[in-house]
């Protein structure tokens, strides 16, 4: 990352952007809170911070900063300070409308590698079988929604495929089809 702005300096040019991409944890709230001096020294343009809201096995749900509200509060904290200190922060912190998907399927998509087209990243993850989930008290089973493959089909034939047309429809509607009903970026009476 140095070395990138090293060279945007030598040309004068803001080009490439730098975005850091902090992956919060609970096991490192400590440590984020260096993140402030960190950037005092590292120049960059923005500040995108997520938290693991898919958690696959056991272990890992004690990681997930969303499902503990001493974590939210150190997090929003952090994000205040980097706000003072006049860092662009781009963050999901829970502030979406109720039933409304922070992910933003009605807009956005995702192409796995293999050319597969879901609504979202956690839908498009590449499982075979069912995997069970621990983001919420009670496990649940997760499975992914691919609405087509851009080496089969364009990827506007697939956005506009009944399928995924239905889908988005349901979404907007605030019916949350089977596989968001339990997701944490789901706010509402549904997402948790």
């Amino acid at each position: 990352m140095a070395r990138v702005a090293a060279e945007r300096l030598r040309r004068g040019t803001n080009r490439p952007a730098i975005h850091l991409a902090y992956m919060l944890l609970r096991s490192g709230l400590e440590s984020c809170a260096r993140l402030p001096e960190l950037l005092r020294r590292v120049p960059v343009d923005a500040v995108v911070v997520s938290m693991l809201d898919f958690v696959p096995a056991k272990d890992l749900r004690a990681e997930s900063v969303r499902l503990d509200e001493g974590g939210l509060a150190a997090a929003r904290r952090l994000l205040e300070e980097l706000g003072r200190q006049g860092w662009p922060v781009y963050h999901y912190l829970g502030h979406v409308p109720p039933r409304r998907c922070a992910e933003n399927p009605y807009r956005a998509l995702f192409v796995t590698v293999d050319g597969s087209v879901a609504p979202c990243v956690y839908l498009g993850l590449p499982v075979v079988e069912p995997v069970e989930v621990y983001d919420i008290p009670a496990g649940r089973f997760h499975a992914p929604l691919i609405f087509g493959n851009i080496g089969e089909r364009t990827l506007a034939e697939v956005w506009r495929g009944r399928d995924y047309r239905s889908f988005r429809r349901a979404l907007k509607r605030g019916t949350l089809p089977e596989p968001c009903r339990l997701c944490l970026k789901v706010e509402g009476p549904a997402g948790r």
